[in-house]
This record gives C-alpha cells, structure tokens and sequence, in this order.
C-alpha cells in the first residue's frame, strides 16, 4: 500500500486530526497528573511520524514498539499508523521483553 492509500485507511490519525481542529485545547487524555490536549496529541504524532519516515518506515513495513504503558505508547502507534505501518506492542516489564528485544536486533528486513 502506498502512503496516499496509508492516509486514507488511518482512521486514528484522521479522528485525531478532526478533534484537534474541532476542539484543540481540549483534553485528549489525562495520565499521572498530566493532561494532553487534542491538539497536542495531534502535533506529537506527526512529530514522531516524521522521524519513522526519516528513518525508513513505509506503508505495510511492521513496527515493534516495546515501552510502559504511557501516552508514548500511544502517540508511537498513532504515528506509526499514519504512516500505514503495522504496530507489534511488547510491553516493557514483561516476562518475555528482553527475548522480544532481542528478536527486534536480530529481525531484519527483507
């Protein structure tokens, strides 16, 4: 799939881009005392979206992400959507994270 077709099925992306517009200081999400504003939100994912792409991510290429549960986690995925990549999570912590990270060094692309 190329990137245009990428946009058009990164129905996240699009709600959260349709929200930051429509209300963009409202809250999106409150974690440990913070909140994030819709706006915000917006703006982080196509931060993170932009390093992905700079570093080689494409529609249909998988992305591990291995993190706590955060709104990292969440802005990472958002991104890595939006580029029409598809996201493998691994949760930080678990039993099996250090074997995932070290399938993630070893695993390359074809």
């Amino acid at each position: 799939m190329d990137e245009a077709g990428a946009r058009r099925r990164n129905h996240w992306v699009n709600h959260i881009a349709r929200h930051a517009h429509a209300k963009p200081g409202a809250a999106y999400l409150r974690f440990e005392g913070r909140t994030v504003t819709w706006a915000q939100i917006h703006e982080r994912v196509a931060v993170i979206a932009a390093a992905l792409r700079e570093r080689g991510v494409r529609a249909g290429d998988r992305v591990a992400i291995m993190m706590t549960n955060r709104p990292e986690f969440l802005e990472t995925m958002f991104a890595a959507n939006a580029l029409g990549a598809i996201v493998a999570r691994s949760i930080s912590g678990s039993p099996i994270a250090g074997e995932d990270h070290h399938r993630q060094r070893t695993c390359r692309r074809p």
